[in-house]
């Protein structure tokens, strides 16, 4: 579902164009005046400043029947790169060129891709294979030595500019230059990392899948939240 929230307000969508419905928001997007959604069975788009967005016929919506040369819908990430929209799927990436054929392929064919994510200068993909850099139009492997486990769901940057990844079984890992750290402190939910953030001052933000949150101090403990957690709110 797509929630947009607003201080006398939220209204929750899960109806966009032609697309099957109702549907599950896999990735959201604000671009410009536009809220992009990605789902399991296509991409839309509406004016995100549009009084009535649970009217389907308000949205845009894109579909690998669409002919727009976006082979695979299921959508898992977005992300704007020098102005331009990428889109992560089951199989690859596709960048948005707003043309006749608005669609083309990006790179990384066969490849599932979880997270796309820009940080400053820098263009990264979490994908089942290990994690890619975006570099003049090309996206290449990042080394995986010392990573135990090549299926990432999520990929982050902190304010150092070290790149982490978190892994579907194996934990967090942190690329030393040409090789990676296992963060190996006890105490997460679980060793499932579906999405990581850090704040402003470099504690560590998990998302742990159906176990709930966890949260890296700077003192290297965990702080953990889950349905039975008073601090974790459903």
């Amino acid at each position: 579902n797509a929630i947009a929230i607003d201080p006398a307000f939220s209204e929750t969508y899960k109806n966009f164009g032609t697309l099957a419905s109702p549907l599950e928001a896999r990735a959201v997007f604000l671009k410009a005046g536009q809220v992009w959604v990605g789902t399991s069975a296509g991409v839309a788009f509406a004016n995100k400043f549009d009084p009535n967005l649970l009217d389907p016929s308000r949205w845009v919506s894109i579909n690998q029947s669409s002919d727009t040369g976006l082979t695979n819908h299921t959508i898992s990430s977005i992300a704007n790169w020098k102005d331009t929209l990428f889109f992560g799927t089951q199989s690859c990436i596709f960048k948005f060129n707003s043309s006749d054929t608005p669609f083309s392929l990006s790179g990384l064919n066969g490849l599932m891709v979880r997270e796309l994510k820009v940080k400053n200068t820098l263009f990264y993909a979490a994908t089942n294979n290990g994690v890619y850099q975006y570099q003049d139009s090309i996206w290449v492997a990042v080394p995986n030595l010392n990573l135990l486990s090549s299926d990432l769901n999520s990929v982050e940057q902190d304010y150092l500019d070290n790149i982490w990844v978190g892994s579907a079984g194996e934990g967090v890992f942190k690329f030393l230059g040409s090789s990676w750290q296992n963060l190996q402190f006890p105490g997460p939910m679980a060793n499932v990392f579906v999405d990581i953030a850090f704040d402003s001052q470099g504690k560590i933000y998990c998302a742990n899948d159906i176990f709930g949150a966890s949260i890296l101090d700077l003192n290297n403990s965990w702080i953990n939240f889950d349905t039975f957690n008073t601090q974790f709110v459903t």
